[in-house]
């Protein structure tokens, strides 16, 4: 006996090899329409990722920017004490500078006291020697 196409319903025997698809060879694809929900699906999956990175980075940079701000106030704080640090030192070295004037027109007043003093004993240099003294009385 011999079984024809008229034997078999027409999706169990095409005349040829059924490919493992079910669909003979040829034959077009069906679209399954559900091209427009896979799209959604794909774009809400990418939109929740997304929201999820940037909320990440959001809290990371909210950590860094108080870390950040706690440095520039102490960074603001030894500013203020370095300018303070300046200041005094500035105003010390207008006293030392006022004083070392002083000190030199002393410094001075010694040394003609000495010269003075080396020299042969002579009116003039006695003169040189109470002027000396003068000086050393009101510079010293």
């Amino acid at each position: 006996m011999t079984y024809g196409q008229d034997q078999y319903p027409h999706t169990a025997y095409q005349g040829v090899a059924t490919p493992p698809s079910g669909r003979a060879y040829g034959e077009p694809r069906r679209k399954s329409g559900r091209g427009g929900v896979i799209a959604l699906v794909v774009a809400l999956v990418l939109a929740v990722v997304g929201a999820g990175v940037f909320g990440a980075l959001w809290f990371v940079e909210t950590g860094e920017h108080t870390t950040t701000k706690e440095s520039l106030t102490r960074s603001q704080q030894k500013v203020a004490e370095t300018e303070d640090s300046l200041a005094k030192a500035d105003e010390a070295k207008r006293v030392a500078e006022t004083k070392v004037g002083e000190l030199t027109k002393c410094q001075e007043a010694g040394r003609d006291l000495l010269d003075s003093l080396d020299a042969d004993d002579s009116e003039a240099e006695r003169d040189k020697t109470t002027d000396a003294l003068d000086r050393m009385d009101s510079f010293c």
